[in-house]
């Protein structure tokens, strides 16, 4: 006669400490599918700080060569707006009219260099903001 296969007889000890360990793999299942995204999140948090310091590295260059283009503009602007012997120069030679154009061009296009750098400093305001929500939130 056969001896009967206990191997796949479960006891009660048995059943509860498979039920235990379901209950645990479960939970352990439930937390990585949970936390699943973090890894990713982190990394895409990281390159976004990067790319922020990319442009605000860039946008602050902009801001130190409009700087010299506004300083140029201006002495530009400057020369005509307080030169008497320009304008006399031109009011001699019948061309008042064409002073003043010249006079008003260079006073605008000095006011759309300043203009442009103010644009550009609010953009690099709003970028360093950007970065340190962005540090901050990386942090968490």
């Amino acid at each position: 006669m056969l001896a009967p296969d206990t191997s796949c007889v479960s006891t009660p000890k048995s059943i509860q400490k498979k039920q235990l360990l379901t209950s645990r793999c479960s939970r352990l299942m439930k937390t990585i599918s949970e936390t699943d995204w973090a890894v990713s999140a982190y990394q895409q948090s990281n390159n976004y700080i990067t790319t922020l310091k990319r442009q605000i590295a860039g946008e602050e260059s902009k801001v130190k060569g409009l700087a010299l283009i506004v300083s140029s503009e201006y002495a530009d602007h400057e020369k005509y707006r307080d030169s008497t012997m320009r304008r006399l120069a031109f009011k001699i030679r019948g061309k008042k009219e064409q002073f003043q154009e010249i006079a008003t061009r260079e006073e605008r296009e000095w006011l759309d260099a300043v203009q442009m750098e103010l644009r550009t400093k609010k953009g690099l305001g709003q970028l360093k903001r950007n970065l340190v929500e962005a540090e901050k939130t990386n942090a968490e």
